[in-house]
Order: structure tokens, then C-alpha cells, then sequence
């Protein structure tokens, strides 16, 4: 009898840290103390790291120059509340996520998710 293994949906709505680090473009160093940081942060917190790596990966791989945070140190400094650019708002398609009435305040927006499963292929 031949099994045909069930796929399982990818949970794309749950702030974790398998996509913080997928999202993340620079070295990817301290993987451990990364995620024990990561793991710390209140629910709300992990979503905004989230997104915030989606949309620095985005700055990052368009500068000329090799420079990146390190991702331990990145979140110990809460730098998800940097401010971003005025030039990635102007030159981007960026769409700051608009929670639905109905939806949780931590949702992940759709670009965040879209992003996650195209790395995620690769």
C-alpha cells in the first residue's frame, strides 16, 4: 500500500522565529542567542520584528555597501522601532498593514507572508 504524506498548511499568521530568520538578509550569526532573545519578546513584539525584517531585508539588499546588523544585537536594541528611510516609503510599494476590524491587532500583513513563502521555496 503506498502512503502519500499529507502537506501541511504553512502557518503563516503566527509570529515565529523559523520566519524572523528566513526573513533576515544579513549574516546570519548567534542563531541561538537570536532566537532566545526572540522567544522573550511579548507576542506583539515578535510581530513587529517580523515585518520589520521584511522591510529593512528590502533596504538592505539594495545598499551598495556590505553593512548589517547583527540580528542578536538587533533585537536586545529593539531596533524593530527604528525609523525607516524616507526614500523605502517613496520607492517602494510599501503598505503599512491596515488591520481589519474583525482581525487581531498582531496580524502579519499579506506583502510579510508573501514574502516568507517565497523564501521558503527557494
Amino acid at each position: 500500500m503506498n502512503v502519500v504524506p499529507i502537506q501541511q498548511e504553512m502557518d503563516l499568521g503566527q509570529p515565529k522565529f523559523s520566519d524572523f530568520w528566513l526573513l533576515w538578509s544579513g549574516k546570519k550569526i548567534k542563531r541561538k542567542d537570536t532566537e532566545r532573545l526572540f522567544n522573550r519578546l511579548r507576542d506583539e513584539d515578535r510581530m513587529l520584528a517580523i515585518i520589520a525584517a521584511a522591510d529593512w531585508r528590502e533596504i538592505w539588499l539594495e545598499q551598495e555597501h556590505d553593512f548589517r546588523p547583527d540580528p542578536c544585537r538587533w533585537i536586545e536594541g529593539d531596533r524593530w522601532e527604528d525609523e525607516m528611510p524616507k526614500s523605502y516609503r517613496k520607492t517602494q510599494a510599501y503598505q503599512p498593514a491596515k488591520p481589519r476590524d474583525d482581525s487581531p491587532k498582531s496580524a502579519m500583513p499579506d506583502y510579510v507572508r508573501s514574502m516568507i513563502a517565497k523564501l521558503r521555496v527557494k
